[in-house]
């Protein structure tokens, strides 16, 4: 399965998650590794409005796949979002 990275494009970003409801997200925090997390792609702490003017690819490039243990592998095995638990 492919890995998408998106940052700075927000709109491809919401678009992939939209079309792959089933799929998975690495939300990196490159400031703080320790931050980074993944998530269901339906998980509503990924659910934030861009027409607010919020961008949510720039400074926390997103990391998608359909393969959950194929994302975690190259992505380092970040933690798991406890909302989501995926």
């Amino acid at each position: 399965m492919a890995i998408q990275t998106f940052r700075g494009r927000d709109l491809d970003y919401t678009s992939w998650r939209e079309t792959h409801i089933d799929g998975f997200v690495v939300n990196v925090d490159e400031s703080n590794p320790t931050g980074t997390r993944i998530h269901k792609a339906s998980c509503v702490t990924l659910q934030l409005p861009i027409d607010k003017g919020q961008d949510l690819t720039g400074p926390y490039p997103k990391v998608c796949s359909g393969d959950a243990m194929e994302l975690r592998r190259e992505t380092g095995n970040p933690r798991a979002c406890p909302v989501c638990s995926p």
